[in-house]
């Protein structure tokens, strides 16, 4: 392979994992520029040296017994890169952060392999796709009405009878209650309650707190 060849495909994997990388430094993300550049350009790199160590089979010859499987370097690549973005996704709380900066990491990984092969137009579309994925969808994303977990953990007066009572509220409301646990609490005549609910969306938990509010029986909840 021509030395500009080699050259062009380096520099192309590494366009194209500063543009999806920018992205996500603009975010924020654990890994942003830097990292998405290296990994592109390590995966390039990576492919280029497949292409380069199949020629020298050829070139030198080989025995009949020897096989050379340039597929095998991709293969322990992809495997690697998902080690790499396991490193990038963080649990917070109830929530989780870093799996679309994973999942981005992962591609970029697969456009530098298509630079390092020579596979032009697939990386440029893919690169394409990626960031149409990133910038558009997210926005899309936002829009989409998504249900809400939480745990609604509540003290109440009188009976357990209280306690199904406020459970119908919930279900009049449309909400799912998914399980409830109940225990005594030291306060007489008091006992807590922890609900976990599904909501129809955001809006529905402050709807919570406005009907939490007005419940006679209930001494005082939180939302978690």
């Amino acid at each position: 392979m021509a030395d500009f060849e080699m050259i062009l495909r380096l520099i192309l994997a590494v366009g194209a994992g500063a543009i999806v990388g920018s992205e996500r430094e603009f975010h924020g993300r654990p890994a942003g520029l830097r990292t998405h550049i290296l990994v592109a350009l390590g995966a390039a790199i990576m492919s280029l040296a497949s292409l380069e160590l199949a020629e020298i089979v050829q070139v030198f010859g080989a025995s009949p017994n020897v096989r050379v499987d340039i597929s095998r370097i991709a293969s322990g690549m992809i495997t690697g890169i998902g080690f790499l973005g396991a490193g990038t996704i963080l649990k917070m709380g109830k929530s989780v952060r870093g799996l679309t900066t994973a999942a981005s990491l992962w591609c970029v990984a697969g456009v530098g392999m298509g630079f390092g092969f020579g596979f032009y137009r697939l990386s440029i579309f893919g690169s394409m796709l990626m960031l149409f994925t990133l910038l558009v969808v997210t926005k899309l994303e936002q829009g989409i009405s998504k249900d809400w977990y939480k745990n609604v953990i509540v003290r109440l007066k009188g009976s357990r009878d209280q306690a199904e009572m406020l459970s119908k509220k919930f279900q009049a409301r449309g909400w799912v209650v998914l399980d409830l646990d109940w225990r005594k609490s030291k306060t007489k005549d008091t006992f807590v309650v922890d609900y976990k609910l599904r909501f129809n969306g955001k809006d529905d938990i402050q709807e919570a707190v406005r009907m939490l509010d007005e419940t006679d029986f209930a001494e005082n909840y939180q939302i978690q």
